[in-house]
């Protein structure tokens, strides 16, 4: 399933889709929907909203994770730094559903990962490894840096 990126934080108000977390690179040129409504988009412009009353089930991946900026290396977050986990990207799964292999559009590297904004010195976090976009390890963490692999 891809994975979208909007400049809104729902797709009844945003402007445009985007196929990178920097909404740098615009989405092809077609429908969109999130299973209730449905634009079009026409040269990185989302036109006017069109009710969906018998949508098919969304292209549009609906569940949000927050992430943090990426990390060449696991020991990275070890070093005491509190890294800021502020990104949001949209998946098909949960962030407590995470599993080995899902896939996520993020760049390969290492990423904090969380289910609402936070940061890695608050509370529990996962450490994932995105390899051409799909997650190869998953580390449960806490506050303190704690982690274990799952």
């Amino acid at each position: 399933m891809a994975i979208y990126y909007l400049n809104g934080t729902t797709l009844s108000n945003s402007t445009a889709i985007y196929a990178d977390a920097e909404l740098t690179i615009c989405e092809s040129d077609g429908f969109y929907s999130d299973g209730t409504i449905v634009r079009q988009m026409v040269n990185c412009v989302l036109l006017n909203v069109q009710s969906c009353p018998t949508c098919p089930d969304p292209n549009l991946p609906s569940e949000k994770i927050y992430v943090s900026t990426v990390r060449f290396d696991c020991p990275d977050f070890c070093d005491g730094t509190n890294y800021q986990i502020t990104l949001s990207v949209l998946s098909s799964v949960t962030w407590a559903n995470l599993t080995l292999g899902d896939e996520l559009a993020l760049p390969d590297g290492w990423y904090a990962t969380a289910a609402t904004s936070t940061d890695t010195a608050t509370g529990n976090y996962k450490m994932i490894n995105m390899l051409a976009g799909e997650i190869t390890t998953i580390d449960v963490c806490d506050g303190l840096n704690q982690c274990t692999s799952l």
